[in-house]
């Protein structure tokens, strides 16, 4: 079971060494940073916060009493309610599009 994993970039390859000590070579030439991104975004390092422990910090004791399911459900919630929000004064301020649509990254 891999418990840790660290990207150390040498040339075009990437090692990632694992929680056993060993070493998995691999190769990034044409990908940019997109695996180690996407490992970032998995395995976050000590030094990052998962989503649950930032909402902990930046809320501090209004959502103490809450376990992490809960406030994962409340998070995803918001961000949907919000999404929403922002996506109808998107609407109303560029003739019935989002932002998204008005720059072409999403498909009518």
């Amino acid at each position: 079971m891999i418990t840790a994993i660290s990207p150390a970039t040498i040339g075009n390859h990437t090692n990632f060494a694992v929680s056993a000590g060993d070493s998995v070579p691999f190769s990034l030439a044409g990908q940019g940073k997109s695996l180690e991104s996407a490992l970032g975004r998995i395995f976050p390092t000590q030094q990052e916060d998962t989503q649950i422990q930032k909402a902990r910090r930046i809320m501090g004791d209004a959502v103490k009493s809450l376990s992490d399911h809960e406030l994962e459900v409340f998070l995803t919630e918001f961000q949907y309610l919000i999404e929403g929000w922002l996506d109808t004064y998107e609407r109303s301020i560029f003739n019935g599009l989002t932002l998204q649509q008005l720059l072409g990254k999403e498909q009518r």
